[in-house]
C-alpha cells in the first residue's frame, strides 16, 4: 500500500481525496498534435511500447513554470501469462518550446481475471515477483468470499499490516457488507492491486482496500477488515 501511494504521490494528480498546498495550481490542459508527437518521440527514448493514450493526463503548473503528462503504456503479453506496463512521466518548459523530457516512474505487473460473481473482466496489478497461479488464486478467494451474506468493521490503527494505508480518513469500527465492499472493488475503470500480508493479502481498488487474513487452523482465507486510503500531497 505504501508503494502504491508512493506512486500517486510522484504523480501529483488532484482527486476528491487529495489536499492540494496553498498556491499550488495544476490545470487541465488540451495538448496540440504537435505536442502529442513529440511527446511520443521522447518517451521512445525510455520505453518501447506505445503510449495508451486513454490513460494520458495533463498538468499545467504556472506557479512553476512547466507543463507535465503522464500516462501508461500499451499492455505488453509476457510469457508467465502477465501483462507489462510502465507509467511515465514527461516535462516541459512553460512555452512548451524545449524538447520534452521523459522517464519512467515505476512498471506495473498484471493479470486478467473474472469476478465469479458478476462476470465482469477485471486486470489486477500484482506483485513483481508472484506466482501468476497464486495471484489468481488469491484474487478468486476475495471476491468468493465478498459474494456471500457478512459484514466487516474498518481497521484500526495498529492491526500490524503492510498492506494498510499511511493515510486514512476511516475511523476504526465503521462496519460495511460484504456486498457493498464487492460492488466498490468491482466498479468505475475494473483495475485493482492485489497485495501481501505476511498472514494474508489487500484487493484494492481506489481509494478502497479490502483485507484478507488466513485463519486458523486450516489457512483458509477471512475477510478481516477493510480501509480507504486518502493520499496527501506535499509540495
Amino acid at each position: 500500500m505504501r508503494r502504491f501511494l508512493l506512486v500517486i504521490v510522484l504523480l501529483g494528480w488532484g482527486c476528491a481525496a487529495t489536499a492540494r498546498p496553498p498556491g499550488a495550481d495544476c490545470a487541465h490542459m488540451t495538448l496540440s498534435a504537435n505536442d502529442l508527437s513529440r511527446i511520443r518521440i521522447s518517451a521512445k527514448a525510455v520505453v518501447q511500447a506505445p503510449v495508451d493514450l486513454k490513460t494520458l493526463q495533463t498538468c499545467r503548473e504556472r506557479h512553476r513554470d512547466f507543463f507535465r503528462v503522464t500516462f501508461d503504456t500499451v499492455g505488453v503479453p509476457q510469457a508467465d501469462g502477465t501483462d507489462r506496463r510502465q507509467s511515465v512521466v514527461c516535462n516541459s518548459d512553460y512555452l512548451r518550446s524545449a524538447p520534452w523530457d521523459c522517464g519512467v516512474i515505476v512498471e506495473y505487473r498484471g493479470i486478467r481475471v473474472v469476478d465469479s460473481v458478476n462476470a465482469r473482466s477485471l486486470r489486477v496489478v500484482i506483485p513483481p515477483d508472484m506466482d501468476v497461479a497464486l495471484a489468481r488464486e488469491r484474487v478468486g478467494q476475495a471476491f468468493s468470499l465478498l459474494g456471500q451474506k457478512g459484514e466487516t468493521a474498518s481497521c484500526g490503527a495498529n492491526e500490524g499490516m503492510k498492506t494498510l494505508p499511511e493515510i486514512t480518513d476511516v475511523p476504526p469500527g465503521v462496519v460495511k457488507d460484504f456486498p457493498t465492499l464487492h460492488g466498490e472493488l468491482g466498479e468505475g475503470d475494473g483495475e485493482l492491486t492485489l497485495e501481501l500480508d505476511s498472514d494474508g493479502f489487500a484487493v484494492s481498488h481506489y481509494p478502497l482496500n479490502v483485507h484478507f487474513v488466513f485463519g486458523q487452523p486450516d489457512g483458509k482465507p477471512q475477510v478481516r477488515c477493510w480501509s480507504r486510503t486518502v493520499i496527501l500531497i506535499t509540495d
